[in-house]
């Protein structure tokens, strides 16, 4: 009696991707691109993170998303922010042009699973996806030279900031206010304020959010600090 055809494997699920971009023109030509190749399907675009929150449904199908860090909202990093707490089980894929000290930190800060930069290959953003997907982190060819550039940066920081200025950043690292830096350092607290002011000025960081993580991830908060008596 003939043996009966093996079955065929069954053909795998296609990734759902979400792309958050608030470019139309490169939203499209990114979706265009996806599209173009098997298995990968572009469930939702949305123009900002706050969109993409308000359908909660949405991103819990989502296999990934691929997200703009500079989307047109007051506080891009507050937004991806939010949206990592609300959904910390969906990977996320950086994907962004211009980038700035503290959004370099951000992705440092937030441990996206991947970064890519618009400048690099359309190659790079599918090898992200693969990686992604197979539970492994990638970072495109501009994305590993603007990281380093970022961490050799950050050893010439002591030379770049007062003795009191890098006391002052340890503090903000842990969550200190301008009030209780000041008392723990026997200063005012305006000049507690101006202390920040001056360190964010210097680090070309723009909100207080983004020094804090600065200060984390550069080690900062390891810092002895010499307490007012």
């Amino acid at each position: 009696m003939p043996s009966s055809p093996a079955a065929s494997p069954a053909p795998a699920a296609p990734c759902r991707i979400v792309l958050l971009e608030d470019q139309r023109m490169v939203a499209e030509g990114v979706a265009s691109l996806l599209r173009q190749h098997p298995g990968l399907v572009v469930a939702r675009t949305f123009p900002t993170v706050a969109a993409a929150l308000a359908e909660a449904e949405a991103l819990r199908l989502a296999d990934l998303a691929l997200v703009d860090f500079h989307l047109g909202e007051s506080d891009a990093g507050e937004a991806v922010r939010e949206l990592r707490r609300r959904h910390p089980a969906l990977p996320c894929i950086w994907l962004t042009g211009a980038v700035t000290d503290s959004s370099l930190w951000s992705i440092e800060e937030q441990h996206f699973e991947a970064f890519v930069h618009k400048d690099d290959p359309s190659e790079c953003l599918l090898e992200a996806i693969q990686a992604v997907r197979n539970g492994l982190t990638f970072q495109s060819p501009t994305a590993k030279r603007l990281l380093g550039e970022l961490r050799r940066a950050d050893l010439s920081v002591p030379k770049i900031l007062s003795e009191r200025e890098q006391e002052v950043l340890a503090l903000v690292g842990r969550g200190l206010d301008n009030a209780e830096i000041g008392a723990t350092l026997g200063l005012s607290t305006s000049t507690a304020q101006t202390h920040r002011r001056n360190i964010m000025g210097k680090l070309g960081l723009r909100t207080s959010v983004a020094l804090q993580a600065y200060a984390q991830q550069s080690g900062f908060v390891e810092r002895t600090v010499r307490r007012s008596a």
